[in-house]
């Protein structure tokens, strides 16, 4: 029996449509995990051992992301599908993990919704350095091949919530309570010195994406919130695939009639002022948080900014 349903497949439904952000993505990248594998033994039931690969491997094709740059230009779609597609068990569990973790603590500072851009410009911003670096420095050019995976959307997530609140202490087995600086301090150290060890290019994507998470929260915090172009930019997308999907749709609309009642009721104004007096307290909150960290917080301000990321 589900929580919110009567199955598990009326609780995955509840989650995709009205669950947190953060678990959205976790989701969608397990879904395509799943499909990748699932053709995989749909191959190995039809070819065999030692053909099963190949219908894998034409799925990963179009999914994963080319780092030559003619290549890319034949399917420039797979700058946004790598970032959800994962092969190995163990890579894919260690970056939903962490997308969860460092998901929920940035989510309970700026709302469930501004993960999304986040994940998304650390992706973008990742697949940009990693192409530029491979494309533009002789010394690269031998790593080039193609990418997939979601760490440098999670380094973007990581980052952000360490730039924001980096006294915030999480703990680790066998460290105990650590605060998220030194969390994402070593992440990028160990990225870094690894570059020539192999994975060259992802873990110059996940630099990429490290940059991008710690911008989106120093401008953020500057005043200029990149989640407002980048839900303009989604809510268009959006109308564009629902007009499609409507007009290959045969379903007769329904006759609406409507009746002259004589007069127009116009709906209440908003709460604008009061959602401008929260708005002018949670950056009074942030600010307080970046300069002298989440601990300085009184209760009060504490349940307030839970109350209000919840409500966002």
């Amino acid at each position: 029996m589900g929580v919110y349903g009567n199955s598990i497949w009326d609780d995955l439904k509840y989650q995709l449509r009205h669950g947190d952000t953060t678990i959205q993505l976790i989701f969608a990248n397990l879904g395509v995990f799943l499909l990748v594998h699932i053709i995989g033994v749909i191959g190995f039931f039809i070819g065999g051992l030692p053909n099963w690969t190949v219908f894998t491997d034409a799925v990963l094709e179009w999914l994963v992301l080319p780092t030559a740059l003619m290549p890319l230009l034949s399917k420039p779609w797979a700058i946004i599908t790598h970032m959800f597609t994962h092969v190995g068990l163990f890579h894919i569990l260690i970056n939903m993990l962490w997308l969860y973790w460092f998901g929920q603590i940035l989510s309970s500072f700026i709302g469930h919704k501004k993960i999304l851009p986040v994940y998304f410009f650390g992706g973008f911003g990742g697949a940009l350095f990693m192409l530029l670096l491979l494309n533009v420095i002789p010394a690269l050019n031998q790593y080039t091949g193609t990418a997939l995976g979601a760490s440098a959307g999670v380094m973007a997530v990581v980052l952000a919530a360490a730039t924001l609140t980096p006294t915030f202490s999480v703990r680790l087995i066998l460290f105990g309570n650590v605060q998220l600086k030194y969390i994402a301090l070593v992440a990028i150290v160990f990225d870094f010195i690894s570059i020539p060890m192999g994975n060259t290019g992802g873990h110059i994507a996940h630099l990429g994406g490290a940059l991008m998470g710690y911008l989106y929260i120093k401008q953020t915090q500057a005043g200029n919130d990149w989640s407002i172009p980048f839900y303009k930019v989604w809510d268009g997308i959006a109308k564009i695939i629902k007009s499609i999907v409507e007009a290959f749709s045969f379903k007769k609309k329904p006759k609406v009639a409507y009746k002259n009642t004589g007069s127009i009721k116009t709906p209440p104004p908003p709460k604008q002022k009061q959602a401008e007096d929260n708005q002018k307290k949670i950056d009074a909150i942030l600010d307080k948080i970046s300069s002298s960290g989440y601990d300085s917080l009184s209760k009060e301000e504490k349940e307030f900014l839970f109350r209000s990321s919840h409500d966002s």
